[in-house]
């Protein structure tokens, strides 16, 4: 069959690798993976090479660190900030979130696996139970400032018709029927954001980010445009 370039249209297709793409790079030395499910689905069988980095064993609040303990952790598993970082997950936010985290702390050339695990295995490509053995890596952090919003930053933009706030969280968190053990009286979403779920972006059948030309409608009519400072939470 013929195999469509998803990344077409794109602004930064260079934020996504494909699988064909990793399957080629499997045995470059330039390249590294992490898999950022649990643990026991790791084990159960990931992409040969990757390391193991579940979500709840990276930072928080990434302000509150200079990412040196993140650096060596990575490091120590022959991850480092001179190689193509590929992060994968099975179907959510933790490859996103490493992503923002590896490129907040320097990283200039990290990537997304489209569709993820579940794209490689639905093509058939193999999997292992074997952890890698890389000799230790360099990484040394170095904070991209621009990629985090602060608080003040925040507030500034609340009432600024240049900015939008963009919850990309469940629907029921942004109108407050869901508290995730919030109090009261800070549930529900900042005054003027607007909702779109981040998954709406996502293609079910397969875990792949829709066609660029489809993301763009999708956003354009939730008044999210190329025009705007876009802050999201």
């Amino acid at each position: 069959g013929v195999v469509m370039n998803t990344t077409d249209g794109y602004a930064n297709p260079d934020l996504l690798a494909e699988t064909t793409w990793l399957a080629e790079n499997l045995s470059n030395a330039n390249v590294r993976i992490i898999d950022g499910r649990p643990e026991e689905k790791y084990v159960d069988g990931h992409i040969e090479g990757a390391i193991n980095l579940e979500f709840s064993a990276v930072p928080g609040d990434v302000e509150a660190t200079d990412g040196s303990d993140f650096a060596g952790m990575l490091a120590a598993q022959g991850i480092g900030d001179q190689h193509i970082i590929v992060c994968y997950d099975d179907a959510g936010p933790p490859a996103a979130r490493l992503w923002w985290l590896l490129s907040y702390f320097g990283v200039e050339n990290v990537r997304v696996l489209n569709g993820g695990i579940n794209k490689w295995v639905q093509e058939g490509r193999d999997v292992t139970s074997e952890k890698p053995n890389h000799s230790p890596a360099s990484f040394v952090p170095k904070i991209v400032g621009d990629l985090v919003c602060s608080l003040d930053h925040a507030k500034k933009g609340v009432n600024d018709s240049g900015t939008v706030f963009w919850d990309t969280r469940l629907e029921g968190e942004y109108t407050g029927e869901i508290n995730r053990g919030n109090a009261a009286d800070r549930v529900g979403h900042i005054p003027g954001a607007v909702h779109l779920e981040w998954s709406t972006l996502i293609e079910q059948s397969t875990q792949t980010i829709k066609p660029a030309n489809e993301i763009r409608a999708i956003l354009e009519a939730k008044g999210i445009t190329p025009d705007k400072e876009v802050l999201t939470y």
